[in-house]
């Protein structure tokens, strides 16, 4: 009886906490009010989360590493009817501070490269400038402590892939 009356007034007091709102500039945030420790606090949260560089360290391990991968680009028309594809597997290999990259078993339909083998789709191409290795690539570290995203001086594909680090990493 007694647990039941202290999960009846856990739940109670939880269901009728208010929830926590910041203001970070102009925009607001609201959290529910869920409390992990006494030093915890909606503004701390805030400053953990845009300070958190871990989903940046894990994109740039993939420049450091050995890996396979299966990649599926699926190009759709507006209706949901399959437009284009690409189906493959790659493998990365790193020796020596430089990486390069191996296609195995690339299966293609519909328009998805031109006759010079380059992508026809924007998403396609920029997929393959985040995730494929043309050549040898050298000299690149998994370090990301420092690093400022910005769009200044870039144009075209190297301002779009900047600004989807931005949106993803930031």
């Amino acid at each position: 009886m007694r647990s039941y009356l202290l999960i009846i007034l856990a739940f109670s007091s939880f269901a009728s906490a208010q929830d926590s709102t910041y203001f970070d500039g102009k925009r607001a945030i609201t959290l529910s009010p869920i409390i992990l420790d006494g030093k915890f606090n909606v503004q701390g949260f805030i400053s953990r989360i845009k300070e958190d560089t871990s989903f940046y360290k894990a994109f740039r391990n993939l420049h450091i590493v050995n890996f396979s991968s299966t990649n599926d680009i699926r190009m759709l028309e507006k209706n949901g009817a399959l437009k284009a594809s690409l189906h493959s597997i790659t493998k990365q290999k790193v020796s020596d501070g430089c990486r390069t990259m191996q296609s195995f078993n690339e299966t293609t339909t519909g328009d998805m490269y031109n006759d010079a083998k380059e992508f026809n789709y924007y998403t396609a191409n920029m997929y393959a400038s985040l995730f494929f290795t043309k050549g040898s690539v050298c000299g690149e570290t998994n370090v990301v402590k420092g690093t400022n995203f910005s769009t200044s001086g870039k144009s075209g594909m190297d301002k779009h892939k900047e600004q989807l680090k931005i949106l993803f990493f930031n």
